[in-house]
């Protein structure tokens, strides 16, 4: 199912096995948590028409985020997808450099997203795809469209901010439908700005979009599929 997304590059041999990086200790780090209403969430949980049981892919994972998802009756699936970009990537400047080697693609796609065709009825995105360069962002949502139903709902965030150098990572944990509880985790450089014009070229193989302008320079959008 992700022969689009491997054969994205052609390696002639077995490539190595490639330690993360890891950045140099004397850089200090001063994580930021937040709790905010999110418009866009709510529309998400609406959009499942209170139907139950449904099988959600989560991209963040947040323990929190799974719990809740437990308790509206729903079945979570949580996918490594920043714990791939980082094996494969590395968290330092250089990390969408190393998103044209072949060997570090094939890391990637050996541990995220490797989903049956049609499988989920909904996908929590988050912030994954402002960290994909345009050569790596066009396969990854072509499989995205491939595990998912026709109609599902997808929830996205992009930072908003289009003079960012660098944006926050956050972990994303769900507190009600409407509330998000957001620590950050890690700070990268965005692939691109993604503004409304933007969203809208690359879900162009996608069903309608819905925009949402939140606060701290964040883009909610509720896409459908």
């Amino acid at each position: 199912m992700l022969e689009k997304l491997r054969n994205l590059f052609q390696p002639e041999e077995e490539p190595p096995r490639l330690v993360a990086y890891s950045p140099p200790a004397d850089q200090p780090v001063t994580p930021r948590e937040l709790t905010r209403t999110s418009n866009g969430l709510d529309q998400f949980f609406q959009a499942l028409d209170r139907q139950d049981r449904l099988k959600i892919l989560d991209l963040c994972g947040a323990p929190a985020t799974i719990e809740y998802l437990f308790e509206q009756q729903q079945i979570p699936r949580p996918d490594p997808f920043y714990r791939a970009l980082e094996l494969a990537f590395g968290n330092g400047p250089e990390y969408l450099d190393r998103q044209l080697e072949e060997d570090r693609v094939q890391i990637f796609t050996e541990h995220t997203l490797d989903h049956q065709e049609g499988e989920f009825d909904a996908v929590l995105l988050w912030d994954c795809l402002q960290y994909l360069r345009p050569e790596l962002l066009g396969p990854v949502l072509e499989q995205l469209r491939a595990i998912t139903r026709p109609g599902a709902p997808l929830f996205a965030i992009f930072h908003a901010d289009d003079r960012a150098e660098e944006v926050p990572v956050f972990s994303y944990q769900i507190q009600a439908r409407n509330q998000l509880h957001l620590a950050e985790r890690d700070r990268r450089k965005p692939a691109q700005y993604f503004s409304n014009q933007t969203i809208d070229r690359i879900f162009r193989n996608f069903g309608p979009r819905k925009f949402f302008l939140a606060r701290d320079q964040m883009r909610e959008v509720l896409i459908w599929r």
